[in-house]
């Protein structure tokens, strides 16, 4: 927020921050505002940047409202030219207009980090912004914006609520036909070209008399014919498929005991 102050009987133009940790003057400013300038060992340290020392502190008569007193103010060397004043610390209770509401020392604000962890456990959080209403003065509505309003105008209230309706007792949900089942089979888990696709290729095994199977299938041996048995040892277990003309025939696998894994390759 920037608001008119004055400083050393000069009036300029602030932007206050609630979140500031200090007072910051440009450095530029200390000789227009003419300020008074005292050593100072502290270092200041903005965000992906490294901490660099300050050029001193300045002790700052502000005059805000019917407000008066003094503070102290770091001088930056990369300020912008603006006096950074931190109402939180210095003038609490200062109101725009000059309304001396109530003061306290609790901050509502929250910090970025704060609303992200918000955000990342799923708390209900509202953005809201501020817009300035101007009597007489009119905005028009995007053609297409107009067109939406009008179709659903008979579910818009004739005067805005003020808050927010009580919790209902049955929340929303979408009423189904009697004897209807919810679409949540496989077909419906794919768009319309791959649904086509797939009836198409069922329709030709049908046709065919074959049928689709992914579990393995077992041929039954053939003793005219070689056989071949295919193994694999790991440090785990031992597994033998007993192979005909590139089919299984058998298998058989086995875990290894805890002592037999200790055996040599040679011996599993």
């Amino acid at each position: 927020m920037y608001v008119k102050i004055t400083v050393n009987g000069k009036v300029v133009m602030v932007m206050i921050d609630t979140g500031a940790t200090h007072n910051f003057v440009a450095e530029r400013e200390i000789q227009k505002l003419g300020l008074n300038v005292s050593e100072h060992s502290s270092r200041i340290k903005a965000v992906n940047s490294e901490a660099k020392p300050i050029k001193g502190m300045a002790t700052v008569d502000l005059v805000i409202g019917s407000w008066h007193g003094q503070s102290n103010a770091f001088v930056c060397p990369r300020a912008g030219g603006l006096l950074f004043v931190d109402v939180e610390c210095n003038v609490k209770g200062i109101f725009p207009s000059d309304d001396p509401g109530p003061s306290n020392n609790k901050n509502d604000c929250l910090s970025a980090i704060q609303v992200k962890k918000g955000l990342k456990h799923g708390e209900t959080t509202y953005l809201a912004t501020m817009v300035e209403i101007k009597k007489d003065v009119f905005q028009e509505v995007p053609d297409k914006i107009a067109a939406l309003l009008v179709d659903f105008e008979d579910i818009f209230p004739s005067e805005l609520p003020k808050e927010l309706p009580p919790i209902r007792a049955i929340d929303h949900k979408i009423e189904l036909e009697p004897g209807a089942k919810p679409p949540a089979m496989a077909p419906y888990r794919m768009n319309l070209a791959e649904l086509v696709e797939l009836r198409r290729q069922l329709d030709e095994l049908l046709e065919a008399g074959l049928a689709v199977s992914s579990e393995p299938v077992l041929i039954l041996p053939e003793f005219d014919k070689p056989f071949e048995v295919q193994t694999d040892a790991s440090d785990q277990a031992i597994g033998g498929v007993l192979v005909q003309d590139k089919h299984p025939v058998a298998f058989e696998s086995c875990k290894l005991k805890d002592a037999e894994m200790r055996y040599s390759t040679h011996e599993k």
